[in-house]
C-alpha cells in the first residue's frame, strides 16, 4: 500500500479563514463595544442611530423609505437596555406602581406619540413600558386610538396631536329646567312640604319622574334664593285684637319722630320650661317670612315663666322676670 502525505491545508485557505476568524471576531467584539460605549436606541436617539450608521464606509445602503422601514428598524438585538434610560427591573417597577408611581400620571402627548411610534415600530410592550413609564394597556389604547382618528403610519408615521389628545370632558349634565320647577314646586305645596329635608324632596321629586341627589337639590334651593330658616313666630290673634291693633296704627300713623320720642315701649316674652326652641326650619325666601306655610302659631298653653323689658328713644330700661 502507497504511503499517502498528510493532509495539507491550502495556505490561501488557511489565511482566508483565519481572516474571516479575525474579522468576525473584531465584529463581535465590536458589536459588545457598540453597546458599551453607545446608549440603548431610543426615540430621541434616532439621529444618533443614522449618524453612526452613514459614518461607516462598508455599511449597507440604507433602505428607500415606505412601509417596509417598520419591520428593518426592528429591536435590536443585544444586552438590556442601561437603567439611566429608565429601564427597571421587575421588582423595582412593581415598587413604583404600588407606591403612586409616574404609571399613573397623565402622560403628556410626546410621551404617547413615544410610545405608539416604538409600538409601530415593532419594539415589545414590556420595554415601552420601561421607557416612557405608560402602561401596557394603556399603550394599546392609545395605538388603537390613534388608528381610528386617522392616524396611517403606512403613509405617513407623523403623529399629530388630534390623534392622542383627551376626548372633551363633559363632566355631570346640568340639570333640566323641568326638574328644577319639580322641586320648587314641592317645597312651596304647602307648610308641610316647607320643611322637607334635601333626601325627602329628592325621594318625592324621584317619583315624579326627575331622578336627583339631596346634594343637588340643596344646591337649587340655594340657587333659586332659598335658604334653611327657623319658623316666623307669630301671636295667635282673634278677631278682637286684630281689630284693636288696627285701630291703634290708624290713630299714631301721623305722629313724628319727635312724638316717638316721648314714648316707652315695652315688651314681654314667654320662656317655656322643658321646651325646645327654634328647631323647626323651613325653606323660604327672604321676602317670605309671613307667608302662610312659614308661620308656625303659639299659644300661652305651657309651663313658662314670663321675661318682661322696656326701652325709649335714648334709654334701656330695666327687665324683670
Amino acid at each position: 500500500m502507497p504511503a499517502y502525505p498528510p493532509h495539507i491545508e491550502d495556505s490561501d485557505s488557511s489565511s482566508e479563514s483565519s481572516s474571516t476568524s479575525s474579522s468576525s471576531s473584531d465584529s463581535d467584539s465590536g458589536s459588545d463595544s457598540s453597546f458599551d460605549e453607545e446608549p440603548y436606541f431610543s426615540y430621541e436617539d434616532t439621529s444618533n442611530f443614522d449618524s453612526d450608521s452613514d459614518s461607516e464606509d462598508e455599511s449597507p445602503p440604507s433602505p428607500a423609505p415606505g412601509p417596509a422601514l417598520g419591520p428593518a428598524l426592528g429591536p435590536t438585538p443585544g444586552p438590556a437596555p442601561s437603567p439611566a434610560l429608565g429601564s427597571a427591573t421587575p421588582s423595582s417597577a412593581n415598587t413604583a406602581k404600588s407606591a403612586g408611581s409616574p404609571l399613573n400620571k397623565e402622560h403628556g402627548i410626546a410621551v404617547r406619540a413615544q410610545a405608539v411610534t416604538l409600538m409601530q415600530l415593532g419594539y415589545p410592550v414590556h420595554q415601552i413600558e420601561r421607557m416612557t413609564t405608560i402602561s401596557r394597556p394603556h399603550i394599546y389604547r392609545l395605538h388603537k386610538k390613534a388608528l381610528e382618528r386617522g392616524w396611517n403610519p403606512d403613509v405617513c408615521m407623523k403623529l399629530e396631536e388630534s390623534h392622542l389628545a383627551n376626548a372633551e370632558r363633559t363632566g355631570r349634565p346640568p340639570i333640566s329646567t323641568e326638574a328644577t320647577a319639580a322641586i320648587v314646586k314641592m317645597v312651596t305645596k304647602n307648610s308641610t312640604t316647607r320643611g322637607y329635608s334635601c333626601k325627602r324632596i329628592a325621594q318625592e321629586v324621584t317619583r315624579l319622574g326627575h331622578p336627583i341627589a339631596p346634594r343637588t337639590v340643596y344646591k337649587i334651593l340655594k340657587a333659586e334664593g332659598y335658604a334653611c330658616c327657623k319658623l316666623t313666630v307669630k301671636p295667635g290673634l282673634n278677631k278682637e285684637i286684630k281689630k284693636a291693633r288696627y285701630d291703634f296704627a290708624k290713630k299714631y300713623e301721623n305722629w313724628t319722630l319727635e312724638d316717638w320720642k316721648n314714648v316707652i315701649f315695652s315688651d314681654e316674652t314667654a320662656v317655656q320650661l322643658g321646651g325646645v326652641r327654634g328647631r323647626r326650619r323651613v325653606w323660604r325666601k327672604p321676602d317670605e317670612a309671613f307667608d302662610k306655610h312659614v308661620i308656625t302659631r303659639r299659644w300661652k298653653r305651657f309651663s313658662e315663666f314670663m321675661f318682661w323689658g322696656c326701652f325709649s328713644y335714648d334709654k334701656k330700661g330695666p327687665y324683670h322676670i
